[in-house]
């Protein structure tokens, strides 16, 4: 059996408060509370929770009805239908800012009091569900995590997300009632980097009646904070006889997918251990700088660079131990060298360097013996300790070769003729060593 409603009953003159009461309860209402005054009817509507509430406007001393709803509402969402048989305007002005769900005039006559009640409560069940509604798709607006803004068919805003909000940099409510153009703008940047200023799609798509427009890693500008890359699409909100209506925008901010996408171009080229150009980038360099020396008339310089003994260090330490001496080595190997040359990671404990525009082979020596003696502090590893040695071999260009692949080989030879020497030492290729190369 459904319960009957629970109602409070808020009058001051008790016999008009009977009367209400009598006639609710033949109605099939319960009505079993009854305060006189604004005070009692916040405390009763904090205790008892009825379910709606019929307030008298003017009450005696103290808090008057408007009050008193004011301050039920700070505290819950009960349903209001005032009571009254006169009232000064500013007092009903007052009362129509506190929503309320009804008015019954007095007189009260029981069909128009049940008519009341009965539009309170519809309303109010049905302003629950457009809540619940409302809240469900502001949840699942919020869970995509991209920005939603709709428009009227005049660009006015009508919803704004929470994301899209923040987005533009603009507090909650803020967007409402703004005209799209007006709020932020799009800048596509083309491959010269100079920045075009994009059309409004939410505009430009009520101006051509189009059902969809996108707009791809372009730049959210507002008007103050750095700009946004996005990705942008505007689509056409259509009634149900299939015309206009207004369009919704779809804001995906692209700044993680950015950093991703350039952390794999990143390693593409990169050492992943110790950050150094990789193979890839260490021959894209390589066959640049030749290009620059043939240009120029230049010479340039391969250091190939091998640690004596590594895997030792490996065996006896861990392949962890490992990894930090090539990160370390990787670190000294940078500070021996200018800033326009390259140092490269090849694989495992092999490095290789190119030395730009030398002057004189004196000048490459001097470059390998401050490797060396870069070498004499010790390396920690953790708690303990370790001396390194390696050994180097050089190439020249274009004394020696011109082209990348050789150039290479000929610093690795060179570098493996060291090693006999007593290893910590360097060695320059020369054409006697020919033989010494492996077969093509």
């Amino acid at each position: 059996m459904k319960e009957p409603v629970r109602i409070l009953i808020v009058e001051d003159d008790a016999l008009v408060a009977r009367d209400i009461q009598t006639r609710l309860r033949k109605i099939g209402y319960q009505a079993d509370w009854i305060a006189s005054t604004g005070e009692a009817a916040v405390k009763f509507a904090l205790e008892m929770s009825p379910q709606i509430v019929l307030m008298d406007i003017q009450l005696g001393e103290g808090m008057d009805g408007v009050e008193a709803v004011e301050k039920i509402l700070e505290n819950s969402e009960i349903p209001i239908v005032y009571l009254t048989a006169y009232s000064d305007e500013s007092s009903l002005a007052r009362a129509g800012l506190t929503q309320p769900y009804g008015y019954v005039v007095k007189p009260i006559e029981t069909g128009e009091l049940r008519i009341a009640i009965e539009i309170a409560l519809q309303r109010y069940s049905l302003q629950n569900q457009l809540n619940e509604a409302n809240r469900r798709l502001s949840t699942t607006l919020a869970s995509i995590g991209d920005g939603v803004i709709a428009t009227d068919t005049f660009g006015i805003v009508k919803v704004a997300d929470r994301v899209a909000t923040s987005m533009l940099g603009k507090k909650k409510g803020m967007l409402i009632g703004e005209k799209i153009e007006e709020i932020f703008t799009l800048r596509s940047r083309d491959a010269l980097n100079t920045y075009e200023i994009l059309k409004d799609p939410a505009t430009e798509l009520l101006a051509t009646k189009k059902e969809r427009l996108s707009y791809s890693d372009v730049l959210l500008m507002r008007a103050k904070g750095p700009a946004t890359p996005i990705d942008v699409t505007a689509t056409m909100i259509v009634d149900d006889r299939n015309e206009p209506d207004g369009v919704v925008l779809v804001f995906r901010d692209i700044t993680k997918r950015q950093v991703a996408e350039e952390y794999l171009r990143y390693l593409a080229y990169h050492d992943y251990l110790t950050g150094l150009p990789n193979r890839t980038l260490f021959y894209n360099r390589l066959n640049a700088a030749i290009a620059q020396s043939t240009r120029h008339s230049r010479n340039l310089a391969l250091l190939f660079l091998d640690l004596d003994d590594f895997k030792t260090v490996n065996d006896s330490l861990g392949h962890d131990a490992g990894d930090m001496l090539l990160k370390q080595l990787a670190e000294r190997l940078k500070v021996s060298v200018r800033d326009d040359d390259t140092v490269a990671r090849l694989a495992g404990d092999e490095f290789i360097i190119i030395l730009n525009d030398i002057a004189s082979v004196s000048d490459v020596k001097d470059v390998a013996e401050k490797i060396l003696k870069g070498l004499d502090e010790n390396f920690r590893l953790g708690d303990t300790e370790i001396k390194v040695t390696a050994s180097i071999g050089i190439a020249l260009f274009p004394l020696h070769g011109t082209e990348a692949e050789k150039l290479v080989r000929y610093a690795d030879t060179a570098m493996y003729l060291a090693k006999p020497k007593g290893k910590n030492a360097y060695a320059i290729y020369t054409a006697d060593w020919k033989s010494e190369l492996p077969k093509d």
